[in-house]
């Protein structure tokens, strides 16, 4: 057995683990099947991960292509800022409701990382565990639906345990490996069809932003990259043409679900009045305080959802270094449409990094996990599209 396939079965197995897994444990662990026993799952699962893939990313990226070795220099040098930071506030005394869990998401951004510049999802053996994962989610959400909304228990009962997963937990894992499997399908057609399953679900589960920015994402390739640019363009806008028109009929089926906000009255809209509130509060902080920031200083959830939040925990020069691992990777990406178009290693690097500027830009903490791993898939974009002596792909 090659090196090769030896990391590509280690990779599927820590995909297993990491996603299907999380969905998995999470479902059974709220329908009561099974006790909450590991808690929030990620970061433990992330500790048990880390020693089978850490030393393999050390070997094969010492050795990689310049620009693949220089943007991996940049991210770990952006997450040693973040973790002084963290232990500097928990050794003075900081709010550790606040600090003391970003130690666990420290631990997951270099995990989910790794496992982006490893995981090959075009192996024969990662398609065929794609496509099955991603089937046993998708029949998990349509056999748990009530009033139009995704749901392991009643709307009137409240979970008992706060670790559990919430409606945006499942999104956001369902939208990584519904991505992961749209980049690897060449027909056209049938990437369309499966956009259509994954987008239902999407809507189902009633995460708005994590159901935008893949259907963003999906709309941004597709219609660049087409042969048939104005059909497809066509075809796009007569969808939400049509959604907007059957909004009325989508209020009444869907009843409880959050989605339903997108073509309805915003202003009655509590998460929405809510996150304008802590934007303000956000703001002010940076205003106060634009250099150096003003870590957790804000009660636990209630930071500000986007971007800036960046600013806010880590300063002016964390959120210049966060917002540039965004914007320089996306640009080149765009860059290179009609070219790497084909390829799906292109294709899942430009969806996730849509998908990671659209959750920056309007809904999403910094520290959410789609950004390690869109910057890892990137990384290991281009370690395998660069040419370089003595290197295969």
């Amino acid at each position: 057995m090659t090196e090769s396939i030896r990391l590509a079965r280690r990779m599927n197995l820590v995909y297993l683990v990491l996603f299907p897994g999380f969905f998995l444990y999470h479902t059974l662990a709220t329908l009561e099947y099974i006790p909450s026993f590991l808690g929030g799952y990620s970061s433990l699962m992330a500790l048990l991960v880390l020693p089978g893939i850490f030393f393999v990313y050390l070997h094969r990226y010492s050795n990689s292509v310049r620009p693949a070795f220089t943007l991996n220099i940049i991210y770990w040098v952006f997450l040693l800022y973040y973790l002084c930071i963290v232990a500097l506030n928990i050794a003075i005394g900081t709010d550790m409701e606040v600090a003391v869990p970003q130690l666990g998401i420290i631990l997951q951004f270099g995990v989910l990382y790794i496992f982006g510049s490893l995981y090959q999802h075009t192996s024969e053996k990662a398609l065929r565990t794609l496509l099955i994962s991603f089937s046993v989610m998708t029949l998990i959400v349509l056999l748990n639906i009530e009033d139009g909304a995704f749901r392991l228990v009643p709307a009137e009962i409240e979970l008992q345990d706060d670790k559990l997963a919430n409606h945006q937990n499942y999104a956001f894992v369902y939208s990584l490996v519904f991505l992961y499997l749209l980049s690897t399908i060449p027909s056209a057609k049938k990437r369309f069809l499966t956009f259509l399953v994954g987008g239902f679900i999407l809507f189902v589960i009633g995460a708005r932003s994590e159901f935008i920015g893949v259907f963003g994402a999906f709309v941004v390739l597709e219609v660049a990259t087409s042969k048939y640019r104005g059909t497809i363009s066509i075809i796009f806008v007569a969808m939400l043409v049509g959604l907007y028109l059957a909004s009325d009929w989508i209020a009444e089926e869907f009843p409880n679900n959050r989605n339903v906000f997108l073509f309805g009255d915003f202003e009655g809209d509590v998460s929405r009045l809510a996150r304008a509130y802590m934007f303000e509060q956000g703001m002010k902080t940076i205003y106060d305080n634009p250099i150096w920031g003003d870590f957790a200083s804000y009660e636990l959830g209630h930071h500000i959802h986007n971007g800036l939040s960046a600013w806010v925990d880590l300063g002016i020069i964390g959120f210049i270094v966060y917002a540039g691992l965004i914007a320089v990777p996306l640009i080149y990406l765009l860059m290179n449409f009609k070219r790497k178009s084909v390829n799906p290693d292109y294709r899942l690097a430009l969806y996730l990094f849509v998908l990671t500027a659209f959750l920056a830009l309007t809904s999403k903490h910094f520290t959410h996990q789609i950004f390690p791993i869109a910057l890892g898939t990137f990384a290991r974009y281009l370690n395998v599209t660069i040419p370089r002596l003595g290197q295969s792909k």
